[in-house]
């Protein structure tokens, strides 16, 4: 399942709106229905994903 799917999922099993859940997360009801149909990325998962493309080499050698 996708991000979107899973917010949505998420969302729905816990038996809120779409603007309880974006209240809960601190973003408007529309930032939320772009994340949930896929138009948007919330920002931290960009984040991860670009942490995540760090080399994990470069990431444990001490630092000068």
């Amino acid at each position: 399942m996708t991000l979107a799917g899973e917010l949505r999922s998420w969302r729905e099993a816990q038996g809120w709106s779409r603007a309880k859940a974006a209240d809960y997360f601190g973003v408007n009801a529309r930032t939320l229905e772009g994340w949930e149909q896929g138009r948007r990325t919330p920002p931290a998962l960009n984040a991860l994903r670009k942490l995540m493309a760090l080399p994990v080499g470069n990431a444990l050698k001490p630092r000068p």
